[in-house]
């Protein structure tokens, strides 16, 4: 915990509200609180940015509460409001977890004017996750500086998580947060460039997507010339202390660790001032006290190398200073002039927002390579517990058979059916789980035969139909045309049994399902339409993902894991087609998968 004054007036302070970020930028913050939200099984998930003015914003609040959310999005609060809380929690990793009964009367009124105390039902259980309980995860940038804290509450299982719960979501979000940095300084960079009078030609020649290395180098070749330099130095101001500065080295005596120390003491003050130093045979400009005290130092170099004078250029970007320009001025160069310095000052804004850009592009590798590995390793974690699964599930399911088979008392066999139908749901997951890992992995090809989409169509709807003869749906098809397309059999039919199970679950008793089957022209396209509760436009933006329930009442009445459409939209890509959704809340839902003929090439390039 970063230290801090105490304050001791409970006044509320209410800075200006929406302070921080624009449309885009909150929008992407929204989207990365659902995530955790999703993540850690909390119903509520928010987000704090710490600003300029040492004020915590609510940027971002995932809940399904939408007055709390109006009510406290973009709202501030004085950062010292919230230290005191933060004090009396028990820290694992980037975690603070504060219960209630460890917090001070005096902790909570500082706080409670700027947060939510949710309406909870008092509960005398340690385990039970109280109406004062508080989850909060802080987010540091590279340099120790506390950049935002992120808020959950309200677990879905209503317990507050144990140690080893902590330590497991603190290891599985740590990659999340990290984005949650990346956001608040790309909003920081983009504020600065939209300030800037613009960039130099010279570092427009520069990647964009380059890594810092790359821009030192870029740097060094096009600045040469327009600086009129015989050398040219750069690097950043962290690894000063460490580096040779070339301009400052040998023929002349290295300068020491205390004149090094003066000297970027001195460029720190006159990035803060907007002003360079120049070093001349007899003299240092633009800082009186560093000429007096180390003028032998630094003009020492100027005369052994032969130089008229060096320049050393502050970068940085805002308040911050982030490296040094040094500039060698040979003895048949003309003189630097203070529109020189204006002209560096300029080019140094430009490099300090390109420092800031290839900083945050090499964060977002390594955070996407750290999402790879982490989803590879969820990928093949799915896969073992699937496969773990499905030989024990086979084994209790035929033993179940075996007894239902049996004479068995009444009370006995009771028991026995509801245990044949949720094992074979788990068996339907376990299955539907490893399959999904199988689509997931690029490196697995599909293998292809010629197949009558018509007759797939046909046996998946002998699939379903005691299903459909259970809820009284009617199941109509309809064939025209040449049906044959390329693909794999169990896929295939998996996708169509996933359309057709959907379509029977989602309609209303007595309801009907159409299903066409048509060999239009060079594709062959299917159609699944029922007449029930529909998808919400929100809803059909997410249809396909891993998991996803819909918000839905209706919809949730209906039992499911959320994997079949996910399925169905991998098989579908992996086949070259598309699938598309029509639907709207109480009007039904029409799926279209359309797929290459047999004899036509593919629609999509999947890889």
């Amino acid at each position: 915990m970063a230290s801090h004054e105490s304050a001791a007036d409970t006044q509320v302070v209410r800075p200006r509200r929406h302070g921080w970020g624009d449309t885009v930028a909150r929008r992407a913050m929204s989207e990365i609180a659902d995530s955790l939200r999703q993540l850690g099984g909390f119903e509520v998930c928010a987000i704090e940015v710490l600003r300029s003015d040492e004020m915590l914003e609510f940027v971002a609040i995932a809940t399904d509460d939408p007055a709390t959310h109006d009510e406290h999005d973009g709202v501030g609060s004085p950062l010292s409001a919230m230290y005191p809380a933060l004090d009396q929690g028990r820290e694992v990793g980037v975690l603070t977890f504060i219960r209630a009964e460890d917090m001070t009367a005096e902790a909570f009124d500082r706080m409670s004017p700027y947060g939510v105390v949710p309406d909870l039902p008092p509960s005398d259980d340690p385990a039970r996750w109280h109406a004062k309980d508080m989850l909060v995860a802080q987010v540091h940038d590279d340099r120790s500086r506390l950049r935002s804290l992120v808020y959950f509450d309200l677990p879905r299982d209503g317990l507050r998580p144990t140690s080893e719960e902590l330590t497991v979501f603190e290891r599985v979000i740590r990659p999340v947060l990290h984005t949650v940095l990346v956001q608040i300084e790309r909003e920081e960079f983009a504020q600065r460039i939209r300030l800037a009078n613009g960039a130099r030609a010279v570092i427009r020649s520069a990647a964009p997507q380059g890594d810092v290395r790359e821009l030192f180098r870029i740097v060094r070749k096009q600045c040469r010339e327009p600086f009129r330099a015989q050398a040219l130095w750069i690097n950043t101001i962290d690894e000063f202390d460490t580096l040779d500065v070339v301009a400052l080295r040998p023929p002349a005596p290295e300068i020491g660790p205390q004149v090094r120390a003066a000297l970027k003491a001195s460029l720190v003050e006159a990035w803060g001032r907007q002003a360079v130093l120049i070093v001349e045979r007899d003299h240092v400009w633009g800082d009186d006290e560093l000429d007096r005290r180390y003028r032998a130092e630094l003009t020492a170099p100027v005369a052994a190398r032969g130089l008229r004078e060096i320049v050393l250029v502050p970068i940085g970007a805002g308040p911050d200073i982030l490296g040094l320009l040094a500039v060698d001025r040979g003895e048949d160069a003309p003189r630097w002039t203070d529109d020189e310095s204006s002209a560096a000052l300029d080019v140094a804004h430009d490099l300090g927002r390109a420092i800031l850009n290839a900083r945050a592009h090499e964060r977002e590798l390594a955070a996407t390579a750290e999402l790879r590995r982490l989803d590879h390793h969820r990928r093949t974690l799915i896969d073992t517990v699937a496969r773990q699964l499905q030989n024990p599930l086979a084994l209790v399911s035929g033993h179940l058979e075996l007894l239902q088979d049996m004479d068995l008392p009444e009370d006995a066999r009771r028991s026995v059916v509801p245990m044949i139908r949720n094992t074979a749901r788990l068996s339907s997951l376990a299955q539907d789980l490893a399959l999904l890992s199988r689509l997931a992995d690029v490196s697995s090809p599909v293998t292809l035969a010629t197949l009558d989409l018509a007759e797939l169509t046909t046996e998946a709807i002998s699939q379903v139909t005691p299903q459909a003869e259970h809820r009284d749906v009617t199941i109509a098809l309809s064939v025209v045309g040449e049906c044959t397309v390329q693909g794999h059999p169990l896929e295939l039919s998996r996708c169509i049994g996933g359309l057709l199970d959907n379509a029977v679950k989602y309609s209303r008793r007595g309801g009907r399902v159409e299903v066409d089957v048509l060999g239009d022209g060079k594709v062959v396209r299917l159609t699944v339409r029922d007449h029930g509760i529909g998808i919400s436009s929100s809803d059909q933006a997410l249809l396909f993902g891993e998991f996803f329930r819909s918000s839905d009442p209706a919809a949730l009445d209906r039992s499911g894991h959320g994997l079949g459409l996910s399925i169905v939209h991998q098989v579908v890509v992996r086949h070259s087609g598309t699938v598309e959704v029509e639907s709207a809340r109480g009007t039904g839902a029409t799926f279209v998968v359309v797929l290459p003929r047999a004899d036509q090439p593919a629609l999509l390039t999947t890889w």
